[in-house]
């Protein structure tokens, strides 16, 4: 409980997560600007670099930063908090689909162009928004208020990474990107 608490005060509430003060958007805008000029090898759970093979790379980091914290704040609705229960984890097929609603709903007001990619194109998109918008929001965060920062989130936020970036699915299920393709093609 104790954690739960801890990581309700270092992420907020979901209000202000929903509703993330402008300096916190700016913040997370200033990061991924910062990475999009280097190479950041290790970026995701201190492995794989920051590197994109979609569209999502090229797109403004006000962009990002949007799409990271209303990612977040979607998770936090949901009520996952890995590092009390690791059971509240949420599900691969719910991000992607909180994913593909967003950038649907971005390329309708003309901030992007997603609708028109082949399913494909769209699936490693969300993919990369998913692991590289959890990544600025945390990594954000931690750099504003570092004594926030448990090494318990650190881990559980490592893990959730891993997980996503494996298509982890309900009970721990493991997929691959041709499965999730496969399951996905024609509703992209």
């Amino acid at each position: 409980m104790r954690l739960l608490l801890i990581l309700c005060l270092f992420f907020h509430t979901l209000d202000a997560c929903a509703q993330a003060p402008k300096g916190l958007l700016q913040a997370v805008s200033k990061l991924a600007a910062e990475e999009d000029r280097k190479y950041a090898d290790g970026w995701f759970f201190g492995q794989l670099p920051r590197v994109f093979k979609s569209g999502y790379g090229k797109l403004s980091c006000d962009l990002k930063a949007k799409f990271a914290l209303d990612y977040e704040a979607m998770l936090l609705k949901r009520k996952q908090d890995l590092v009390s229960n690791f059971n509240s984890y949420i599900p691969y097929n719910q991000r992607l689909i909180f994913a593909r609603q967003w950038w649907k709903n971005a390329d309708q007001k003309g901030w992007c162009k997603f609708v028109s990619l082949s399913d494909k194109e769209k699936l490693i998109w969300l993919h990369e928004s998913i692991l590289d918008g959890s990544e600025l929001a945390f990594r954000t965060r931690e750099k504003l208020d570092p004594d926030k920062v448990t090494s318990y989130a650190v881990l559980a936020h490592d893990k959730e990474q891993d997980m996503v970036a494996h298509y982890t699915h309900e009970n721990g299920k493991v997929s691959t990107f041709s499965k999730t393709y496969s399951e996905w093609k024609g509703k992209l």
